[in-house]
Parts: C-alpha cells; structure tokens; sequence
C-alpha cells in the first residue's frame, strides 16, 4: 500500500491512478483498454479504484489515509 500511495495517490489532482504507466507505448497487450487515450477515462483515474485503495487502507488500520481517498 506504500506503492498505492507513493505512486498512483494524485493529491494534487484528488485521484488515484488506474494504471500508471498507461499501455499506449507498451509491448504488453492487456486487451480493449489499450485502445484508451492516456489521461482520458479509465486510463487516468477512476473511483472504484479509489475505493478499493480506501477500503485497503481502512483494513489496514490506516483511517486517516482511508478518509483522505474517500473525501477526494
């Protein structure tokens, strides 16, 4: 979860990162997502993975962090 936070937490943007790097000039190949524009929809940010995140950090006893997500 320090990773989460470290680096796909945007705080100056109020989101967590879906994927980061985005796969547009990726050998990988995870299918129609690719197809997505980098920083535009599910490749930039998305609110069920900051849910997630919050829910992690919640389980982990780390509220404050928790809330921070969830109020973003």
């Amino acid at each position: 979860m320090k990773a989460v936070d470290d680096r796909l937490v945007r705080r100056d943007y109020a989101l967590v990162q879906l994927l980061d790097p985005p796969f547009d000039k990726s050998n990988l190949d995870p299918g129609y997502i690719r197809g997505y524009v980098p920083a535009c929809g599910r490749t930039a940010g998305n609110t069920p993975c900051a849910i997630w995140a919050a829910m992690a950090f919640a389980a982990l006893g780390e509220r404050e962090r928790a809330w921070e997500l969830l109020d973003a």
